[in-house]
């Protein structure tokens, strides 16, 4: 990464240290300092701290005076709490920080600190400490003294082992020691009973500590890509628990988590696994078992019923329970990679909502198999009674599938039905060039529209009546705007509007407040817009791969609310392919990290 030159010469003089030329903070901005009570000393290339720092809390010097404005005296200054040290050269940190005994806040990240002062250890009033992107390979200052550290950052050093004074820190809740090399865990880390978000991903741990069930306040938990074969039974215990990752590591099994009742978020994604994990809490909405060994997927799995993403990629899956079609809560389903021969790749190539509508169908024809097998008898196929015999298929099933039918079949059609209670209809390559009016006849009860692969340009106003509209497909036409009535579906949760022509996201799709999935592939956008973005607050899905986008704003990780984001095949060169490849984590995750420091 490229340092910043120090922007503003008049503040700091011999910036740059070389042997005798030793920088100096002006008198100015320790006077600001004592007002404001914060010190920027960051992007400033220093290898060694000003001596005159450590003179903050003695009267200015006449000097400094020149520099008050008259309203204020060096005795009503306020002791400094907060102290910026990022982005330099420093090997170490000298112990006079003991002096700011009132320091709330010290940054030190993005230096090339190899030790650390005993004095870190007495700032008792120390509550966020950042000593991330170092290189601290061991730590023998002891933090018993740091009783109100709430956030401790430690990632990307070079840390082999953890002292055992962290257990100390009872008020803790933040700890993230991810990218060093350490091997274990010191039992005494299970002491920070307040602790809410640890991350131990990228090291090297074979195991984590028999009693973790003690830390009850952890809500987060990412130890991914490490050497973890197994897992302690008292994680089970961890009943405020949202969201749990162990990706890239060894388990072929996993303790039961059905006490886990919080429990939104479980990524097993590329271990060992063999066997479907079958006991889990019904809170659980992402489920990723991609790059796995699994050979079956239970009908149990229907049991999650807040269940909204399910990967199983890259499995040995021969086919789904039909069931699956069935979940009302589910919005994505991932299953390239699985020799799956029951559903043809036609329909798995379509994605999420044409998997499960054909799942569905499953679950209909069996039932009309059963019915008939138990009756003897089948539903007529005369001529005379095609009519009432396709109304029954189409009232029973409650969905209307006119694909590749002509216009003027999918005109008669949707009239003939329209009286029915129909949920889905699917007008797939149909030549459509327009929407038939006799759709409208639909907007009562319609919750899923397929028009796909057809030669649409545009949508006609009244689909802002479709008030029940939950999943719209419009990939593969020829669109490059869309009414601003679409943002009257209250409803919507889902849209893909891949193969088209969109130059860019249109407004109308920024006012649909409920939507979670956004499928824009393969069309002809340059750019992000994350102002309007931010609007869609519920938005888990933002997939925009194979457009021309130049840039991607590193403010995208900071929505909480996205759990899959797809960004491949695009003309930006940062972040770089390598990045791209680890997943939405770690691309979020990169994406923070190019944030300007505050």
């Amino acid at each position: 990464m490229r340092r910043q030159q120090f922007s503003n010469p008049t503040n700091v003089r011999n910036a740059k240290t070389t042997g005798q030329n030793i920088p100096s903070v002006s008198d100015a901005k320790l006077n600001q300092a004592r007002k404001s009570g914060t010190l920027n000393l960051s992007n400033n290339q220093w290898d060694v701290l000003p001596s005159n720092v450590w003179s903050l809390n003695k009267a200015p010097t006449k000097e400094a005076a020149s520099f008050d404005d008259g309203n204020s005296a060096w005795w009503d200054q306020v002791e400094l709490t907060k102290l910026n040290l990022s982005s330099n050269l420093l090997c170490s940190l000298p112990e006079d920080l003991q002096s700011f005994e009132f320091l709330k806040f010290l940054d030190v990240h993005d230096n090339k600190l190899q030790a650390l002062p005993n004095a870190i250890g007495n700032l008792s009033a120390l509550e966020h400490l950042n000593l991330s992107h170092n290189q601290l390979s061991i730590i023998q200052t002891s933090f018993n003294g740091l009783v109100n550290l709430r956030v401790l950052l430690l990632q990307h050093n070079r840390l082999r082992e953890l002292p055992s004074s962290l257990g100390r820190l009872q008020n803790c809740e933040k700890l993230d020691i991810s990218h060093n090399q350490i091997t274990t865990l010191p039992e005494d880390i299970c002491g920070i009973k307040f602790l809410k978000d640890f991350n131990a991903s990228f090291n090297q741990l074979n195991a984590l500590p028999n009693n973790i069930g003690k830390l009850q306040s952890l809500r987060i938990l990412d130890a991914s890509n490490n050497k973890i074969k197994c897992l302690p039974d008292s994680i089970s215990t961890l009943k405020q628990l949202e969201i749990l990752s162990f990706r890239n590591n060894l388990l072929d099994q996993l303790p039961s988590l059905t006490s886990c009742v919080c429990l939104k978020e479980l990524s097993l994604g590329n271990n060992r696994l063999t066997c479907f994990p079958s006991q889990l809490p019904v809170s659980v909405t992402i489920l990723e078992l991609r790059d796995n060994k699994l050979s079956e997927i239970p009908l149990s799995v229907t049991e999650l019923t807040q269940l909204e993403r399910f990967d199983i990629a890259n499995n040995n899956v021969p086919n789904l329970p039909p069931e699956v079609g069935a979940m009302e809560s589910i919005k994505v389903v991932v299953v390239s990679g699985n020799p799956i021969r029951t559903i043809s790749s036609h329909i798995l190539n379509k994605g999420t909502q044409a998997l499960l509508k054909h799942l569905r169908s499953r679950i209909v024809s069996n039932e009309t198999e059963s019915l008939n097998a138990s009756t003897g008898s089948v539903i007529p196929q005369s001529n005379s009674n095609n009519d009432l015999s396709n109304k029954h298929l189409v009232a029973s099933s409650r969905k209307l599938d006119l694909t590749k039918e002509n216009p003027e079949s999918v005109t008669t059609k949707l009239a003939l039905y329209s009286e029915l209670p129909v949920n889905e209809v699917i007008l797939a390559r149909c030549s459509l060039t327009n929407i038939p009016e006799e759709l409208s006849g639909y907007k009562g009860s319609l919750s899923t529209l397929n028009m796909s692969n057809n030669k649409l340009k545009c949508l006609p106003p009244m689909i802002g009546c479709f008030s029940q509209l939950g999943h719209l497909d419009l990939s593969g036409n020829a669109m490059s705007a869309l009414p601003d009535e679409l943002g009257e579906c209250i409803s919507l949760r889902e849209i893909n509007m891949s193969y088209n022509l969109f130059t860019v996201l249109p407004g109308s799709i920024f006012k649909l407040k409920n939507l979670e999935v956004l499928v824009a592939d393969n069309n002809q956008m340059t750019k992000i817009d994350v102002p309007n973005l931010k609007l869609l607050q519920q938005l888990s899905t933002l997939s925009l791969q194979n457009n021309s986008i130049n840039e991607v704003p590193p403010e995208l990780g900071l929505f909480t609310s996205i759990t899959a984001l797809k960004l491949e095949g695009n003309l930006f060169r940062v972040p770089r392919q390598n990045v791209l490849q680890k997943g939405t984590l770690a691309l979020m995750e990169y994406l923070r990290s190019r944030l300007p420091s505050a």
